[in-house]
């Protein structure tokens, strides 16, 4: 359930990407809250709900590291050849 509390949104700060999204995240988090029908919000009360993380993936070095560099090795490791 929403009514939990509103979420809160961490990024990453070295990336303008994930603000801009996070930042656009927040924005539509607050104008459906004010849409709601009666006022109350879709959230309870004040900060306490679920945590948001937005992580750019272009500055992950690992993720390159960790998949199959040539075709025959990516076939043999989707299709177990």
């Amino acid at each position: 359930s929403l009514k939990t509390g509103r979420p809160c949104i961490r990024f990453q700060q070295t990336s303008n990407v994930a603000k801009r999204v996070a930042d656009s995240l927040h924005e539509r988090i607050n104008s459906e809250n004010k849409r709601t029908v009666g006022g109350a919000g879709i959230f309870g009360g004040g900060q306490g709900g679920c945590l948001v993380l937005v992580v750019d993936r272009r500055l992950d070095p690992v993720t390159p590291l960790l998949s199959q560099w040539t075709y025959q090795a990516m076939v043999h490791e989707l299709f177990g050849i």
